[in-house]
């Protein structure tokens, strides 16, 4: 996912380019399908058990942290711009660098669960794109 939001991100800096956000749900859909797929199959007293893992706090602590100077070095370049939605660029700056760093942090993790790693990744990545997306609404307007 972070190739596509950085390609995206790259767009979003130029007025006038499309922007095919429709390709962002598809990581999301498989995801979710991993998800479903495991919980269908989890005896219902092991799904919490599932979902929290031995390290859910050290792991969504772990990528927003790991997140952040990609965060701020992406949207420090892209002040050079020209985003028309400043928080859009933001959150995709945001979204590329999580996506990307968790994508690393998923290789020494292991905690092996999609009820675990769906959960946390994704709410890991879904609080650093909310921070690009509000630092880049203050930082990249014109």
């Amino acid at each position: 996912m972070s190739g596509p939001a950085l390609w995206l991100a790259l767009r979003s800096a130029r007025p006038g380019a499309r922007l095919p956000l429709w390709v962002l749900a598809l990581p999301a859909l498989v995801a979710a399908g991993l998800f479903l797929a495991r919980l269908v199959q989890t005896p219902p007293g092991l799904i919490a058990p599932g979902i929290l893992g031995h390290s859910a706090a050290a792991c969504l602590l772990s990528i927003t942290a790991l997140s952040s100077p990609a965060i701020v070095l992406g949207l420090t370049l892209f002040r050079r711009g020209a985003a028309l939605c400043p928080a859009l660029t933001g959150g995709l700056v945001g979204l590329a660098a999580s996506a990307g760093v968790t994508a690393g942090y998923a290789l020494h993790c292991n905690e092996d669960s999609p009820l675990f790693f769906t959960t946390w990744y994704g709410l890991a990545i879904l609080i650093c794109t909310a921070a690009g997306a509000l630092a880049g609404r203050r930082l990249l307007r014109w």
